[in-house]
Order: C-alpha cells, then structure tokens, then sequence
C-alpha cells in the first residue's frame, strides 16, 4: 500500500509560529517493485552464463554450474510463481520508474528508489561484470599448462 508522505512547514515569521501541512508529491511504497527483481535476474543470467563459458572445457566443472543453474532456477523460480498467487490485500499499480523516484519505507526510515535499487542490485551487478574477468584469467591460467 501507499501512502502519501506529509511534509511540514514550520512559519516563523510571526510570534505565534502556525504549521501547515501540505501532501508531498511522491509516495511512500511498502514494497520493491518488481522491476527490481528482474534487474537482480538479469544480472545473475549474466554471471551464469560467465560461468557457463568459463568451464565450457571441463565436463565435471559443467556438472557443477549446471547444478548452481538448477539452484539458481529454483531460488528465483518459486517467488516468481507465487507472485501469481491473487493475494486480497490492494497494491496499487506503480511504474518502474515511478519506482524509481519514489521513496520505499524500510525499518530505519524511508529511502529513495534509487538507493533502493542500488542497495538490492550492486552485488550481483559487480558479480556479473567480474565473471568475465575471471573467465579470461581462468583460460590463461589453463594455457601455461
């Protein structure tokens, strides 16, 4: 559910200082978009198929990726199904990118969309774009022997 957030003023101008209260222009979500997650699957993809090239050579290092895979299709697999699940609570429809720009209320307090996305999407990310890396550095090494 969203709520939106109230911002006060304070008027000092006078003695008697008055409040106002004016509703803010973004809301405050109580969960991540979806959109998130389908970054988070994008990047693992990437890191998989890394994988996937790196140990192309090697029949017991493919039986273990094509493990992690498996793990992998599960661990993302299951929330994907049970998202389909009605539930009878409303959520209402927010884009992406209305995301984005929002803000997301956590424990500690509320923090923007963005800071969201980056907190839940850096580590798979930095995954991703070193796979490569360590791919080339693993076929190198195997080359000196």
């Amino acid at each position: 559910m969203n709520k939106p957030l109230m911002a006060y003023e304070l008027d000092a101008s006078s003695l008697d200082a008055t409040i106002r209260i004016r509703p803010a222009s973004f809301y405050v979500n109580k969960e991540m978009h979806s959109g998130v997650y389908g970054v988070v699957l994008c990047c693992w993809s990437g890191f998989v198929a890394a994988l996937w090239a790196t140990f192309y050579l090697s029949s017991q290092a493919l039986c273990m990726v094509a493990i992690g895979t498996a793990f992998g299709a599960v661990y993302f697999g299951v929330p994907m199904v049970l998202a389909r699940v009605p539930s009878r609570r409303k959520v209402s429809p927010l884009s992406f990118g209305q995301f984005l720009y929002g803000k997301l209320d956590t424990l500690n307090g509320p923090v923007r969309g963005w800071e969201a996305l980056l907190q839940v999407v850096l580590v798979p990310m930095v995954l991703a774009a070193a796979a490569p890396i360590f791919g080339v550095i693993v076929h190198l090494a195997r080359a000196g022997y």
